[in-house]
């Protein structure tokens, strides 16, 4: 007997809206993406804690790096460039790669750091309708920081990827010079990285492929279903992308650097600013949970029309 095919046409378009639809649900992507700068908006400024472990009068350091920069030096290259000198000089005795691993897990992070990361699956995990629907949270940092140092640190596991500068060694692990660096606009590669879906070992072996052109439908995790969080200028380019594209964006502030609190909101670099400090009740940690709760509901707005109506024909 062969295939039986309704002769009503309205039978025929009715399964095939209700195909579309299925096939539309499946990709309606149900990760939510928070991206997070490192220094001073995850931990105070990693590279300056590095050096005080080796004695290094850092004002005198960073004064140095930004006579570099105003001698044309781009910022990440300056200061990894008088990191190598300071190595070579013999002022970082002990510097190598295995000390970097063994200095990570010391690095101290800012207030609910990292409960935050299991405390906000929690948070997704704990409403009925999130869960069943399989929304998910993927966590990133891109940082003009030191990756070597950075993955071996308390935040690590909980990350789907982590972008930094990285440094050159020789045979005895020791620092040669950079070998890959973040600058402000560098951030946004990686960006879109995470919108295609780009990441781990495939990104780092092809770099060229955040090139490749993928449909805005076929990217895993769209803009708007991303979070950026950034303390100052090396994040603004960032931020813009993102607001383009209708995300989120949240700028993260510190005494020390209050004043980047005013310069994020001009020009509504950054939708809200909070203090650093990710602990359960305080402001951040509100704004995350209320922005996740936004957009989770939003894709679960969006699967459910696609079940019930389907698309306009």
């Amino acid at each position: 007997m062969g295939w039986y095919w309704p002769a009503s046409p309205r039978i025929l378009a009715e399964l095939l809206v209700l195909a579309y639809a299925l096939v539309s649900v499946g990709a309606v992507s149900r990760t939510i993406a928070l991206v997070f700068d490192c220094d001073d908006t995850l931990a105070p400024d990693t590279t300056t804690w590095l050096l005080q472990q080796f004695g290094v009068d850092t004002d005198a350091f960073w004064q140095r790096a930004g006579d570099l920069v105003r001698a044309g030096w781009d910022p990440p290259l300056a200061y990894l460039d008088l990191i190598r000198r300071e190595a070579d000089a013999g002022n970082l005795k002990g510097l190598t790669r295995e000390r970097l691993a063994e200095l990570g897990p010391k690095v101290e992070f800012y207030p609910g750091v990292p409960e935050v990361f299991d405390a906000l699956r929690d948070f997704v995990m704990a409403e009925k309708r999130f869960r069943h629907y399989g929304i998910n949270l993927h966590y990133y940092v891109i940082s003009s920081g030191i990756e070597d140092l950075l993955v071996h640190t308390r935040i690590a596991p909980y990350l789907h990827d982590l972008w930094g500068c990285r440094l050159a060694y020789d045979d005895q692990g020791r620092i040669r010079g950079p070998r890959a660096v973040i600058t402000f606009t560098e951030k946004t590669r990686y960006l879109f990285c995470i919108n295609k879906g780009i990441v781990g070992a495939v990104q780092r072996e092809n770099p060229y492929l955040v090139n490749a052109s993928i449909d805005q439908e076929a990217r895993p995790i769209p803009f708007s279903n991303i979070v950026y969080l950034g303390d100052g200028p090396s994040d603004v380019p960032s931020m813009r992308v993102v607001d383009l594209f209708k995300g989120f964006t949240i700028g993260v502030t510190c005494e020390k650097n209050a004043k980047r609190a005013y310069e994020l909101s001009l020009g509504r670099r950054a939708r809200m600013t909070a203090e650093a400090d990710f602990s359960e009740g305080k402001l951040l940690r509100t704004y995350l949970q209320e922005h996740i709760k936004r957009t989770a509901t939003r894709i679960c707005d969006d699967i459910e029309r696609f079940l019930v109506r389907g698309p306009e024909i």
